[in-house]
């Protein structure tokens, strides 16, 4: 019987395809961000439409903030949630982009480090990107497709 030698993988061939991988998931963690910004947009219109009833606006004397005065205040709470979802979502494009063209290595980590407060998916996709763009055979591979 004649045994045919055991199959090199390249390792070099396996990192393209992982930092491939990590770019579509950029793409659909920035997706799920501008997603996330139309929902918030349907929750605001939603409770806005809620708390302009003038029904909805009596409460008796002694239960705490009228609604409106609260809703001004969640105004606030919209705003900045929607900046930074916005914000993370032009990352991540960017971030995708930039991996997929082996380009700005540490932009692309400082990214992941953000991803890592969006638990769970965030999370995850932040430490694979860093587990990738931290190999030596990746940081090569970067170097090779910058110009000299």
């Amino acid at each position: 019987m004649i045994e045919s030698p055991p199959l090199t993988r390249d390792p070099r061939n396996e990192d393209l395809e992982q930092l491939r991988i990590l770019g579509i998931f950029h793409f659909v963690a920035a997706g799920l961000a501008f997603l996330g910004v139309g929902l918030l947009y349907v929750h605001y219109t939603a409770i806005h439409a809620l708390l302009a009833e003038p029904a909805a606006l009596k409460n008796p004397p002694g239960s705490g903030p009228p609604p409106g005065d609260f809703f001004g205040i969640f105004k606030w709470f919209y705003l900045m949630v929607g900046t930074l979802a916005i914000g993370g979502g032009f990352g991540n494009l960017l971030s995708g982009l930039l991996i997929v063209r082996r380009k700005l290595r540490i932009f692309s980590l400082i990214m992941a480090a953000v991803n890592c407060v969006m638990v769970p998916f965030g999370t995850v996709l932040g430490v694979f990107t860093m587990v990738v763009l931290l190999r030596p055979s990746v940081c090569e591979a970067y170097g090779a497709a910058s110009p000299a």
